[in-house]
């Protein structure tokens, strides 16, 4: 190994070492705020409800396959999106999550079958009930843990900054 590859592993094993610590720093509470609010959890929980509310809405309207699989699709992007940031920094938040992100999927899925398939639109509203009553159990231990409620602003992290 040369002298240049030695000094690079060591930059690199320094800037590792100083993010993971850096991301230990601080109380409980102050960790898991960072984390929320880094992975918008509170915004993110808001939009799937307000998906999961319109994707109903259109499903109870007969004649709109195209807007049901249109926000079907969305309602599981949104999903996919929240469950990318698992684990959280409490296990049992993170199981919470986990369970009502599964049950939305499956929501998700059933809704988007739903115009060809009719029983689909049952099996929707119950996941869609499971997964929503989940999401208030996450929220709940959410604001126990942190003290207050959750944010609503996301962090945008931009590269080079």
């Amino acid at each position: 190994m040369n002298r240049r590859t030695a000094t690079g592993l060591v930059v690199l094993g320094l800037l590792i070492t100083g993010c993971s610590s850096q991301d230990q720093a601080g109380s409980a509470r102050e960790r898991f705020r960072s984390w929320e609010t880094g992975t918008g959890l509170g915004a993110s929980i808001a939009t799937i409800r307000q998906t999961t509310g319109t994707a109903a809405s259109v499903l109870n309207r007969t004649g709109a396959p195209n807007e049901a699989h249109t926000v079907c699709a969305s309602l599981l992007l949104d999903v996919q999106k929240a469950n990318d940031n698992l684990p959280g920094p409490d296990a049992t938040l993170t199981t919470l999550l986990g369970k009502a992100y599964n049950a939305l999927g499956a929501a998700a899925n059933a809704c988007y079958d739903a115009p060809t398939k009719p029983s689909s639109v049952a099996l929707f509203a119950a996941k869609r009930h499971e997964g929503i009553a989940l999401l208030a159990q996450a929220e709940a231990r959410s604001v126990a843990i942190l003290g207050g409620p959750l944010s609503t602003e996301t962090t945008v992290v931009v590269p080079g900054q």
